[in-house]
């Protein structure tokens, strides 16, 4: 065949042509077993290359770190770091390489204060390999203020121990103490017992003897790497693997994120509400002393107090007494001053909320609560240092949208009764829940012989409107199934004799067969087996000696309508982290079944649509039979507040 002018260098065949290697290859036996230290560009460009080279199963990385700022010790004794002003100074990673018949660690120490450029890390941290910490969170923002992309899968020690003993680590508030003082100091040192059990060193002693000759960083990362597949085998054993995968490693990323992200708060509306506390306390300090009341803040004068009234056996706690707010709110009606006391010590709960202090703003100008995973034993979110999530729905405006940005809240919508119809099952209950207004559906069949006939077929608009207080008994039987009330606790709520609160309760459970025995097998299959568990996997253990009672019965019904609320809740915003990221929003707050973002101002709606989606998906991908609804609040986006209302620090401080 002849070929055209010019062509045979395209077509003709080539004798002999060398082809340069691109790569050379590493020889891994010289890295393995060692510590590598690695404080040189060329010497971070080997590393990349070998790791790329590696057939790499799972890396060990711990992060060591300090603070360009000092930290401010809290009230209660904790010692507040500034998480925006974290400075990542060595990162080791443990390459944990694979053969036929064993592991090979390849451990290696990047020095973060030499000349290097790490972005090449980026690299490594793209590889589809899970990355294994103990206490990921602060490893994620060191990771971060080295402008580097989270690793796309990583499991946590912690976290992992966490799940898998949930439950057991509960302070027992059936202990009898003395004084006030012995149940602070066995709660201080039930803090400290926990902490203690999930440490690293105590968490490899379970897995096996060797524990950690010191905290050096890649003596860490060594342990956790060979911790890992001991730790997955036993996840897996558990039956909570997949929940972890597939909840709890990425809501690691999400949880740091909002820690990251933080809220901007008004210094201006701080001072005010610290102002106008100072004067309702002296007020109603003033008004308790009319009573005899000299000192509403001393334990002892309190007992006393109540003592002269006759009513101090019911502030009976063990062989103490106890003045607090749930105490006093249960005993409003046996004294004018209880209720006042009351508002005096609520009011001076908020007075010393370090989140109205100015010494807990970090170096960006937001504060950053920290976020605490897996610290309650549904799963659920809490929060410390501020505790954000309990700042009351009234004080909200005190968060504001930096300029450009507003704040935008999505709350799904009674959900834990749809919950609730959807775990056990309970096919009248979804139905209820699908039509609408939940609580107005169940009135309108309970109370159905005593309504008018043009009440008996209406909308459940108008039903609301006409027998709001048929709609309201509805609503406390419904949320007192939940929870587990007694006819006399829905008594006091409702104001009505313990039999009458009895019969609701009866005729209640009568709409709903198949829930009424679920809600009696499902605490005996959990006494038998050991736990309850969340739709999703996640298990609450029983103590082995524990004693079955009522409380255990509510938390057995409880947990698995709890836990999978907050399972799929944290699926949701899984994906709306990674969402957010093409709208420039983000995540702030986690509240209960509610997400609050930050989103560019032309933006607010497409964030709040979107955020809507998404949670209702996540919940109808496992419960597709849910009609899942959501309240969107946007109306205010200059300030975090309730159903839009931003006037109400000052409608609270008038009234």
């Amino acid at each position: 065949m002849n070929l055209l002018p010019g062509t045979e260098q395209y077509f003709a065949p080539t004798k002999n042509k060398k082809v340069s290697a691109l790569v050379l290859p590493k020889n891994p036996s010289f890295t393995s077993g060692d510590t590598t230290l690695i404080n040189t560009q060329q010497g971070l460009c080997d590393f990349i290359d070998l790791a790329l080279q590696l057939p790499i199963c799972h890396v060990g990385i711990e992060c060591k770190h300090i603070y360009g700022t000092t930290h401010v010790t809290l009230p209660n004794g904790y010692d507040k770091y500034d998480i925006s002003a974290i400075q990542p100074t060595e990162l080791c990673l443990t390459l944990c390489s694979w053969d036929i018949t064993s592991i090979k660690q390849h451990t290696f120490i990047v020095n973060l204060a030499a000349d290097i450029e790490t972005s090449q890390l980026q690299a490594l941290f793209d590889l589809p390999v899970a990355f294994v910490a103990y206490d990921a969170n602060k490893l994620l923002h060191c990771l971060w203020a080295l402008d580097l992309i989270e690793p796309h899968r990583i499991w946590d020690i912690l976290i992992t121990e966490k799940a898998r003993y949930l439950g057991l680590h509960q302070f027992d508030k059936r202990q009898s103490f003395d004084h006030f003082s012995d149940k602070k100091e066995a709660k201080a040192s039930f803090v400290m017992e926990r902490e203690h059990f999930y440490s690293l060193k105590a968490t490899l002693a379970r897995y096996y003897s060797e524990h950690p000759s010191s905290e050096q960083a890649d003596i860490v990362c060594k342990e956790v790497s060979k911790l890992y597949m001991l730790q997955v085998h036993a996840a897996i054993m558990q039956g909570i693997h997949s929940h972890l995968l597939e909840v709890e490693m990425p809501w690691i990323v999400t949880n740091a994120a909002m820690e990251r992200n933080g809220v901007l708060v008004s210094r201006k509306q701080c001072v005010k509400i610290l102002t106008g506390t100072k004067a309702k306390l002296a007020q109603w300090q003033a008004e308790l002393e009319t009573y005899g009341l000299m000192n509403p803040n001393s334990h002892d004068e309190k007992t006393v107090f109540f003592n002269s009234l006759g009513l101090l056996h019911h502030f009976k706690d063990g062989t103490d007494y106890s003045f607090q707010r749930e105490m006093l709110s249960a005993n409003y009606d046996l004294h004018p001053t209880i209720k006042l006391l009351a508002k005096y010590s609520n009011m001076a709960s908020i007075s010393k909320d370090v989140i109205f202090q100015p010494g807990i703003v970090g170096a960006d100008g937001r504060i950053h609560p920290k976020h605490k995973h897996l610290d309650t034993v549904t799963g659920r979110q809490a929060t410390m240092a501020p505790n954000i999530l309990g700042l009351p729905a009234t004080l909200r405006p005190i968060v504001i949208a930096p300029k450009g940005y507003g704040i935008g809240e999505v709350d799904l919508a009674q959900i834990e009764v749809a919950i609730t119809a959807a775990v056990y099952n309970d096919t009248n209950l979804i139905t209820k829940y699908n039509a609408g207004d939940l609580y107005s559906a169940l009135a309108q069949e309970f109370y159905y012989s005593e309504l008018p006939e043009e009440h008996k077929h209406c909308s459940l608009d108008i039903f609301k409107t006409h027998q709001g207080d048929k709609r309201h008994v509805m609503k406390q039987c419904t949320l007192g199934l939940i929870y587990g009330i007694t006819a006399f606790g829905l008594a006091k709520k409702l104001k009505v004799p313990e039999f009458k609160a009895e019969q609701l309760m009866d005729k209640f459970l009568t709409m709903f067969p198949t829930l009424k025995k679920a809600m009696h097998t499902a605490p005996q299959y959990g006494t038998i087996r050991g736990y309850v568990s969340t739709a999703t996997g996640l298990q609450r253990l029983r103590s082995e000696n524990a004693e079955r009672s009522r409380k255990e019965k509510n938390w057995m019904v409880n947990m698995p309508i709890q836990g999978t609320a907050a399972a799929l809740f944290k699926m949701a915003g899984n994906r709306l982290y990674q969402l957010y990221k093409r709208y420039d929003a983000k995540l702030i707050v986690a509240l209960h079944d509610a997400f609050i973002f930050e989103a560019p101002l032309d933006k607010l709606d497409d964030v709040a649509a979107l955020t809507s989606q998404v949670m209702i998906q996540a919940i109808q991908e496992k419960y597709p039979l849910l009609n899942i609804r959501t309240d969107i609040n946007i109306t205010s986006p200059n300030s975090w507040n309730k159903d839009g209302n931003a006037n109400c620090i000052d409608e609270w401080l008038n009234r």
